[in-house]
């Protein structure tokens, strides 16, 4: 349970600090700014609740199959596939009127979604192995 935590809580932390950054030069290089409706707090808070949430995933599915691998298999599956679903949202935000440049903003968080599961996946290996 550990070390699942520990899972969820480094790729969290290495996802939020990439989005972080990937927000920092979407805004500079397009020249917007979307801190009205998203700040350091909403990006860390988010990266990091997403990826506690699938660790708790993650524990659960492991306790239901014995097979190591196909507990990875499935359970990147299902959250690449919430992860897909999750960039609707972006596209239904009532943003506020006047916002420039308000059509940029999917750019700027739908690639956000992805970097959890992808942080996710990138670090697997140092868990499954033993390492952590």
């Amino acid at each position: 349970m550990r070390k699942i935590f520990l899972h969820g809580l480094l790729s969290g932390l290495v996802s939020a600090i990439v989005c972080l950054f990937y927000s920092e030069v979407y805004s500079t290089s397009l020249r917007v700014d979307f801190s009205d409706v998203i700040n350091i707090f909403s990006v860390m808070g988010t990266c990091l609740l997403g990826s506690l949430i699938a660790s708790a995933g993650y524990y659960f599915l492991s306790t239901k199959l014995s097979d190591g691998d196909v507990t990875d298999v499935v359970f990147n599956i299902a959250f690449l596939t919430l992860t897909f679903f999750s960039c609707i949202y972006p596209f239904s935000v009532q943003l506020p009127l006047e916002l420039e440049f308000p059509e940029l903003f999917p750019g700027l968080v739908i690639p956000m979604h992805f970097f959890p599961v992808l942080f996710w996946i990138a670090v697997n290996p140092i868990f499954k192995h033993g390492r952590a």
